[in-house]
């Protein structure tokens, strides 16, 4: 299995960019710019600029557009393996237990206790613990799973 990257330390340390940054091999930094232009161009017809310093409490939708750009492609678990879908109220830890082996080697974004992390097989990363660590070891292991995401390169991305 590869291991997940270590997030790289930046003036930005919310965990939006830092799993932009996980996934897509940049810093924190260009992925808050990233974010930025998601926002811009969501507010240009309301006169508000957002700069990348600004960029915390993201949404989806946010992530799932700078990811397009950054050419990776964001699909909620609920349309690719259902077996990953997160149960009623089912908490982090018991997530991450429960669907280790079905997880394999597959990229993964998880939206729990308003926080972002980035899992694959055992490791996960977040803004918070930017090394690589088992999942069990993750911060707010008892928060709520609330989305589940799977992460794919778009193929012929340019």
């Amino acid at each position: 299995m590869n291991k997940l990257p270590t997030i790289p330390k930046s003036s930005n340390r919310y965990c939006g960019p830092a799993a932009i940054a996980a996934i897509a091999g940049c810093t924190p930094d260009e992925a808050a710019d990233k974010l930025s232009g998601v926002r811009n161009a969501n507010n240009r017809w309301h006169g508000r600029q957002v700069s990348g310093k600004g960029i915390k409490g993201t949404y989806d939708h946010e992530l799932k557009k700078a990811l397009n750009w950054l050419g990776f492609r964001m699909t909620s678990v609920d349309h690719t393996d259902g077996r990953i879908t997160p149960l009623a109220n089912e908490k982090f830890k018991a997530w991450a237990v429960r669907t280790e082996a079905l997880r394999g080697d597959r990229l993964f974004l998880v939206s729990s206790g308003r926080h972002w992390r980035v899992v694959k097989g055992w490791q996960s990363v977040c803004g918070q613990k930017r090394d690589p660590h088992h999942t069990n070891c993750a911060v707010q292991p008892g928060s709520k799973v609330r989305a589940v995401f799977e992460i794919r390169p778009i193929k012929n991305a340019a």
